[in-house]
């Protein structure tokens, strides 16, 4: 029989993650630009996901309303997961924006659907159902058996088909029941009383970028032979170099003149002029081909602690920019990583990183070499960090102090009449590790060697102004 069932809509599609899916795994919604019944224009921002490093904006690859909402603020969606935790098969749909995985975060009721016998509602269309008759699947067979032995089964809540019956015929008779009735009750007494558990942990349901941190990290630990050193620097002409120019620098560009800009700056420069013989730390390790690969650019990155966890912008082709283009670039990524507007696409390609703990009183830093993903999506090892440790005065102020206190003033006058007359010093610890697999110490300690004799070679902070000319060339 057939008979008239309303409206089916057939409009709705779906809106989402629209990543690569080897991207990240988990995002956190963060908030919704629109709620159910609002009208939305393909483009139009409308919900802001959390993923491992950035809050990504997700755009509507639709012009329609918002029809559901599956994944409210604060849920985690996870590829192929619905929120009940069933995996989903393999499916994802192409959109103007991107490929949308599963599970969706929602659903678009789209305007682009023809009108057919209801045109008051174009977004739907009048079908018809057939009524089909169902044919009840057959009761499974009920066990013959005794009526007494029936009512001690249903009294005590058992199955009568699942009864061995001795009987005629196999008739299930009062003493079959009676039987498991009392095995029953022997394993139920047999089993032991579970232990109470007091568990004191809570958890902290870490964010997808601690997440990644973590990911990256294991990875970086787990593959990469790590090995590593530390030197001292003379940092006095520099450091004097760096407190002269912050001043006119912020004044002439409204950012901050950074001391470990100036590393990253040489560090660059350094194994781009000098490639044929520091190319290889510039490069990296692939495990699988089992062979090392040399990178034709530098893509220089800079650790930093945002407040979601540790992040590192990447510098593109960083050996083409000057001291100038190069120190607004750090600034300007730096700055957005903070508040976590950084793009995907800016923390990626890393091949030389440079880390400053002496920022925040570390003076024998030991870092881990970093692990990147490619655009491509492809994980792999860097080969080397370098690390910048704690400035330290020598002599400092109480070696100063004690040395005119243990000395008769008399004696010292006209010798030391100020802390100035002391020749004092500024010395920096400079740290480095590297992946042992691409190369051995050797090549390590002469890169950062080179550092320290180019630093070290100036009489006067004013000879570092040479950083600042678009043909400065570290030979």
């Amino acid at each position: 029989m057939k008979a008239k069932f309303g409206f089916l809509i057939e409009s709705l599609r779906g809106l989402g993650i629209t990543n690569p899916e080897d991207d990240f795994i988990s995002a956190r919604i963060k908030s919704w630009a629109k709620k159910p019944g609002d009208a939305v224009t393909e483009g139009e921002i409308i919900v802001e996901v959390e993923t491992d490093k950035v809050t990504e904006e997700l755009q509507s690859a639709w012009t329609g309303t918002i029809f559901s909402i599956t994944y409210q603020e604060d849920e985690e969606w996870e590829v192929g997961v619905t929120k009940d935790e069933e995996e989903l098969p393999a499916r994802s749909e192409d959109t103007p924006f991107g490929r949308i995985l599963l599970p969706e975060l929602g659903y678009i009721e789209i305007d682009d659907v023809a009108e057919e016998t209801v045109p008051e509602k174009p977004v739907a269309k009048e079908v018809e159902v057939v009524e089909e008759v169902s044919h009840p699947e057959e009761e499974p067979r009920r066990a013959g058996a005794a009526p007494v032995a029936r009512r001690i089964a249903r009294e005590q809540g058992i199955d009568i088909n699942t009864v061995e019956g001795t009987g005629l015929g196999g008739r299930i008779m009062r003493a079959d029941v009676e039987e498991m009735v009392a095995e029953q009750s022997v394993e139920e007494r047999v089993q032991p009383e579970p232990e109470q558990v007091f568990d004191d942990r809570e958890p902290l349901n870490a964010m997808p970028i601690r997440k990644a941190i973590a990911h990256y990290m294991a990875k970086s630990h787990e593959e990469i032979p790590k090995a590593g050193d530390a030197i001292t620097i003379d940092v006095t002409n520099l450091r004097k170099f760096y407190r002269e120019r912050r001043e006119t620098w912020r004044e002439d560009t409204g950012t901050d003149f950074s001391f470990t800009g100036l590393f990253m700056f040489m560090a660059t420069r350094l194994l781009h002029d000098q490639r044929k013989k520091f190319g290889i730390i510039n490069a990296y390790w692939d495990k699988d081909k089992k062979d090392a690969y040399l990178f034709k650019h530098v893509n220089v990155g800079i650790a930093i602690q945002a407040p979601e966890g540790l992040m590192v912008p990447v510098i593109q082709n960083a050996e083409t920019l000057s001291f100038r283009d190069l120190m607004l670039a750090t600034h300007d990524k730096v700055q957005r990583a903070m508040i976590l507007k950084i793009k995907l696409s800016e923390l990626r390609d890393l091949t030389f990183t440079v880390n400053n703990v002496g920022a925040m009183g570390g003076e024998n830093p030991d870092s881990i070499v970093p692990y990147t993903k490619e655009t491509s999506g492809k994980e792999r090892p860097t080969g080397m960090i370098l690390v910048l440790g704690a400035i330290k005065q020598f002599p400092d102020d109480k070696f100063i102090s004690e040395l005119i206190r243990l000395f008769d003033p008399m004696l010292m006058k006209g010798v030391i009449k100020k802390k100035e007359d002391f020749n004092i010093r500024y010395n920096m610890t400079l740290a480095f590790s590297f992946d042992h697999r691409l190369f051995d110490g050797v090549p390590a300690l002469e890169f950062v060697n080179a550092l320290k004799q180019y630093i070290e070679s100036k009489s006067d902070s004013e000879e570092f102004r040479e950083l600042f000319s678009q043909d400065f060339v570290i030979k």
